[in-house]
């Protein structure tokens, strides 16, 4: 009796620190003393191994937490840049462009606000010890008056440390001056700069789409141009070589990129192409998006390949957020090029609720994940029944923009999200939803929308052709008690590829209250 009573409390001590859901190996840190509520998180995976928890506030400055890879706390520091004496970062009116993990050092850009103009802050901190190495303005963007029209863009390379800074001036009269990009190598030195200019510029202003970076060769951009008349709507791409002073751009004149509004960049190395996902309007002034799948050939830029998406072809089976119908009708929030040649999209549902011109909260209904050949054709595609209410506008492509961003902390915001990943045993979306709503909307033909989140648990599902299953699970297990809930700041998350490592916050409910710990879950 005595040898069994030792192992159960040895298997014991090992499941509270890794435990099995489903197929799925998952391992926890200690809790945190306390969940943050405001500033901007982030998560990423080192490539030590070893895990970092950033969380930027207004009043401490930047707290740094490394796990190692056995998932214990490694350092635990608080860095505080001076942001050469403009004051701390603002809740309201700062942004974090974006944070990088550059080998031993954490790397991030910190857009403060000034009357001068909003300025980027390259601010630099030792993982090893917490302490802060550098901060250093690099960019300013020009002043404005009433509403916020200038951005900047932060975008590094997947696989090197070579990173690009674009300043995107919309209020610059100059229209051969209103897009400007950096390009930087490891060590942080300028390795070329220039203004991105259109061969013809009849039009009123341009916008950024994306860009990509390929190691210290180049910086591709893409860019929409626009104005009061239709032939003023465009899209542009251009590549910024190393060493060079000037972008070599191209128009791009099919018709399905005319109305481009929004887009997201990939490359697939496999076939040595970049791939856009672009929405885009049915014409000038409509907030109606069509979908197209781009194909260039990322050394010479040329088109190879339009594909206009339908939307997928799922009923809707209950009702949700401004939808009239049993037709689907989301857009587009993230593209991914899967492991296996495949292409994932991500789609979700969106109603926006306003007063006068202020969105004071937006709907993110039913989401579907579509899983395309590698000829663009459509395999499967999962509906995921939800509904999320978000305080506030919301960005169109968020999960995409999470991926470079810190996540801001705003109300449960962070909570409302979908994530997707392309695991080893499967393509997965990953969301928080109450217990009840399957049985809801059989019954009733209607869900329970998330509006708080203290009863909600963690689910996810399957989303794979060939799954044997497409039904929600719970991704935590079973909890001990109905007043028990376990679920997901899904909005703060990474993943590993080569692990296929899955890392977030898991906050659980309890009798005992609240605990949020780190996650690692191999899918």
């Amino acid at each position: 009796m005595k040898k069994i009573g030792l192992l159960f409390l040895l298997l014991t001590s090992l499941l509270s620190n890794s435990s099995i859901a489903q197929n799925f190996t998952i391992e926890e840190s200690e809790a945190l003393e306390r969940e943050p509520v405001e500033g901007w998180m982030k998560l990423l995976y080192l490539s030590n191994g070893n895990t970092a928890l950033i969380h930027f506030t207004e009043e401490q400055g930047i707290e740094l937490r490394v796990y190692g890879t056995d998932r214990k706390l490694l350092l635990e520091q608080v860095a505080r840049p001076q942001y050469n004496s403009k004051g701390a970062i603002h809740l309201d009116k700062s942004k974090i462009e974006g944070v990088f993990s550059f080998g031993a050092d954490l790397v991030s850009f910190i857009n403060i606000y000034s009357k001068e103009g909003p300025t980027l802050y390259r601010v630099i901190i030792d993982l090893n010890t917490g302490k802060l190495k550098s901060e250093e303005a690099i960019a300013t963007l020009m002043p404005e008056k009433k509403v916020s029209t200038n951005y900047f863009v932060v975008r590094k390379d997947e696989n090197s440390d070579n990173y690009a800074v674009a300043v995107c001036n919309r209020t610059e009269f100059d229209k051969n001056k209103q897009i400007k990009i950096s390009y930087y190598n490891g060590t942080h030195k300028n390795i070329a700069e220039s203004y991105f200019v259109a061969p013809i510029n009849d039009f009123k202003a341009f916008d950024l789409v994306d860009m990509y970076v390929f190691s210290s060769k180049k910086v591709v951009a893409l860019a929409r141009s626009y104005g009061k008349e239709e032939d003023q709507y465009g899209l542009y791409i251009g590549a910024l070589e190393a060493g060079s002073d000037y972008f070599v751009v191209k128009e791009k004149e099919a018709k399905e990129l005319k109305w481009i509004q929004e887009g997201a960049l990939r490359f697939d190395a496999k076939n040595n192409n970049l791939v856009l996902l672009s929405l885009s309007a049915y014409r000038r002034g409509f907030d109606i998006y069509f979908t197209n799948i781009v194909i260039f050939n990322s050394d010479n830029l040329d088109t190879k390949f339009i594909k206009t998406l339908d939307l997928p072809d799922v009923e809707l089976n209950y009702i949700t957020y401004g939808q009239t119908s049993k037709r689907y009708t989301g857009i587009p929030q993230n593209l991914v090029l899967n492991d296996d040649g495949t292409y994932s999209i991500v789609y979700e549902i969106k109603f926006t609720r306003s007063k006068g011109n202020i969105v004071e909260g937006t709907g993110l209904g039913g989401a579907v994940v579509s899983v395309l050949s590698p000829e663009l054709k459509t395999l499967k595609s999962t509906l995921i029944a939800k509904g999320h209410w978000l305080t506030g506008a919301v960005d169109d492509l968020l999960p995409y923009s999470n991926e470079n961003k810190a996540t801001k902390l705003f109300v449960s915001n962070h909570y409302k999200s979908i994530a997707y990943v392309d695991g080893a045993t499967g393509k997965y979306a990953i969301y928080n939803d109450f217990m009840e709503n399957e049985k809801k909307i059989e019954e009733t033909g209607k869900l329970r929308n998330l509006n708080g989140v203290t009863d909600t648990d963690a689910f996810y599902i399957n989303c794979s052709p060939d799954a044997e299953s497409h039904k929600k699970t719970l991704l935590y297990g079973e909890n001990a008690t109905a007043r028990d809930h376990k679920f997901t700041m899904v909005g703060v998350s990474a993943f590993d590829k080569q692990s296929h490592t899955y890392i977030t916050l898991k906050l659980v409910q309890s009798r005992e209250g609240k605990k949020l710990k780190v996650v690692w879950i191999k899918m």
